[in-house]
């Protein structure tokens, strides 16, 4: 996949409404970069930050990017409300979203490394566990920030959602009932996240949980207080 209109971008720095235009976002662990941070414009997520980069050039293993310093956005005439908006906006445009079962996703891998489950993997039971990113696989967990996303998403199982931050590029997904115990889900993600995530990959610790009756996002687990430092 392809997107148009970046084949000079390297060209069009200076030309503010180009800037605009392939400005997008992406979700980091806020404690992990906290240096960085101190330089750049963000939005905090929770334990989250939301962080601005302009989208450079396509190339054949991924896309050029480059950060938006706290310096830039006076010059492009935005305020952060403003910088957010426009950001989340065409990030959507740019990385179209893509929700998928477990087993999908993980047999769209094999195929991509040349190995081919056939009929095995569409036969055999899905675990109630899906994979929400992009068509993309990068930076999708940004789609946590997609109100109207995961409000689909619960009307469709007709019950809340556990949210868990597989990496930066992916988030899994899975109805919740009563029977699932936070606290072991919150070490599975622990774990996983010391032996298979690569550091710079890593987007939490924690598990959220989408709230339907109240269409939003929390951390599983923890007061508001907790939530807001």
């Amino acid at each position: 996949m392809e997107i148009q209109g970046l084949e000079k971008s390297e060209k069009r720095t200076l030309d503010i409404q180009w800037v605009k235009e392939h400005l997008v976002c992406r979700l980091v662990n806020r404690k992990n970069n906290e240096e960085l941070l101190k330089e750049i414009p963000y939005r905090k997520f929770y334990d989250l930050a939301v962080v601005y980069y302009v989208l450079m050039q396509q190339v054949e293993d991924g896309m050029l990017f480059y950060t938006i310093r706290k310096e830039q956005v006076e010059a492009l005439g935005l305020d952060e409300e403003s910088l957010f908006k426009l950001a989340l906006t065409n990030t959507r445009r740019y990385f179209p979203l893509q929700f998928m079962t477990l087993e999908q996703a993980i047999s769209q891998f094999a195929l991509e490394i040349g190995i081919d489950f056939g009929k095995e993997c569409d036969e055999q039971e899905t675990s109630g566990m899906y994979l929400l990113s992009n068509t993309f696989n990068m930076y999708g967990a940004v789609a946590m920030l997609y109100p109207d996303v995961w409000e689909g998403i619960a009307d469709r199982f007709r019950s809340d959602l556990i949210i868990l931050p597989s990496s930066c590029h992916e988030v899994l997904v899975l109805p919740y009932t009563e029977e699932i115990s936070v606290s072991d889900l919150a070490d599975i993600v622990f774990t996983v996240n010391r032996e298979c995530v690569a550091p710079e990959d890593m987007l939490s610790d924690s598990v959220y949980l989408y709230r339907r009756k109240e269409k939003r996002i929390v951390m599983a687990g923890r007061t508001e207080q907790e939530e807001i430092e």
